[in-house]
């Protein structure tokens, strides 16, 4: 992998866990939740002088590689930098998109408690995270499934989406306002997860990907 681009790929992904309301829980609750990796790990890291920042680099290569946050940590301690320890862990672009994909899964299931399986196949299908994340939020706003919200999206606009399964103008509005509120000011959060033409092959600028649009969530 060229360093360059994994230092640049993984600097403007860490904006996007940076973005993110802490809400009531500490850092470290976050980091352990949305990466799935363990507490004790992340206090040990912290002990060893290793940075939050730090540890969230190694949390997301320890997600993305299916791998303990404690192994990458030593990777780090033997590599001395980030592409040392990548390549130590065996991280490869499939695995960045992996990763990305997986920790927005958990990151929406834990603000929407949205199925990340559900989440995950969406993204693999190429449905824009914009538009997967403004889904979970009227799921959950309308006690419905994920995927039979995302079905009724096509060319009709997300006021029509809310109607369809009986919600108001005012209730898609908190949906947009808590998709805003969840990812700070990244409205365009997407974009971070990779979603670039040059990178997987998408073209914000068309706004429609596989006839969803996806200027969805600062339409205000």
């Amino acid at each position: 992998m060229n360093n360059i681009r994994f230092l640049t790929l993984l600097s403007i992904f860490l904006l996007v866990f940076s973005s993110i309301s802490f809400a009531n829980q500490s850092p470290t609750q976050i980091i352990a939740e949305d990466y799935n990796v363990s507490q004790t790990d992340i206090i040990n890291a912290q002990s060893e002088g290793f940075s939050f920042q730090d540890i969230n680099r190694a949390s997301f290569i320890a997600l993305a590689t299916n791998q303990s946050l404690e192994q990458v940590i030593k990777y780090k301690t033997i590599a001395g930098d980030w592409n040392g320890t990548a390549s130590l862990a065996g991280l490869t672009d499939w695995h960045i998109q992996y990763g990305q994909h997986a920790l927005m899964a958990s990151q929406l299931h834990n603000l929407f408690d949205v199925d990340k399986n559900i989440v995950m196949s969406l993204l693999k299908q190429q449905y824009h995270p914009k538009a997967v994340a403004l889904a979970s939020a009227l799921s959950q706003k309308a006690n419905s499934d994920l995927e039979i919200v995302m079905s009724k999206k096509s060319f009709i606009s997300w006021y029509d989406v809310g109607n369809q399964i009986g919600l108001s103008v005012a209730d898609v509005d908190e949906a947009i306002q808590a998709i805003n509120t969840a990812f700070a000011d990244r409205a365009n959060f997407g974009d971070y997860y990779g979603y670039h033409g040059e990178t997987y092959g998408y073209n914000d600028s068309d706004y429609y990907i596989n006839g969803y649009d996806i200027d969805v969530v600062n339409i205000k």
